[in-house]
């Protein structure tokens, strides 16, 4: 049968066979089967690696399933804030995950928590898989012929997240006395310019 997904960890390939209940963990050299971890009660959708993990997209519940593919374990579970269709893929040392919501749009999922870091711009409407090499986010489309026959592969730029570091005064300060706040230290690995805004929730 098909497969759901396929994911590489420790010099390994994994991958689920389409409404299989067994993680099958094959030698990427010969293609020969070194063993596999039963999975049973999750309907997996999908399969991306994550850090020393493998993460699988329960169908079922919607859930990501982290599992350690050494210990043959379920390490944790958690419910995304959103409905995840398909297309899981690890962001490497991102360490988030994307994969195509029920809109057909691309998530970029915080792999601690599950909860939504960004979306991005869809480059078509029929998106099928993700992939997430070298830096680079790539997107394969049906185009939507229903013989899967014609397949786009697209890039989608991936915006890092700023990483913010800011000082303030290191002393209490008074209502009527002016408090410098500088955020000039923070960086942006994209080397967009960056804009500041401080809100402290007092209108």
């Amino acid at each position: 049968g098909s497969a759901s997904g396929l994911a590489f960890v420790g010099g390994t390939l994994y991958f689920v066979a389409s409404g299989g209940d067994e993680l099958f963990e094959v030698d990427p050299e010969n293609g020969a089967l070194v063993d596999s971890i039963q999975i049973p009660g999750i309907a997996v959708e999908g399969v991306a690696a994550l850090n020393d993990e493998i993460v699988l997209l329960d169908g079922s519940t919607g859930d990501l399933v982290f599992v350690d593919p050494f210990g043959d374990t379920e390490r944790r579970r958690m419910t995304p804030p959103v409905a995840i269709e398909s297309g899981l893929a690890g962001g490497g040392d991102r360490g988030t995950l994307f994969a195509i919501d029920d809109q057909s749009q691309i998530v970029e999922l915080s792999g601690n928590d599950g909860s939504v870091v960004q979306t991005l711009p869809s480059p078509a409407t029929a998106l099928v898989g993700l992939a997430f090499v070298g830096g680079t986010l790539l997107v394969t489309d049906n185009s939507g012929v229903v013989n899967n026959t014609a397949i786009d592969r697209m890039r989608v730029g991936v915006n890092a997240p700023p990483v913010p570091r800011f000082s303030i005064p290191d002393r209490p300060i008074s209502v009527s006395e002016a408090a410098l706040l500088d955020a000039s230290m923070t960086t942006d690995a994209d080397g967009e310019v960056l804009s500041y805004q401080w809100d402290f929730g007092d209108g």
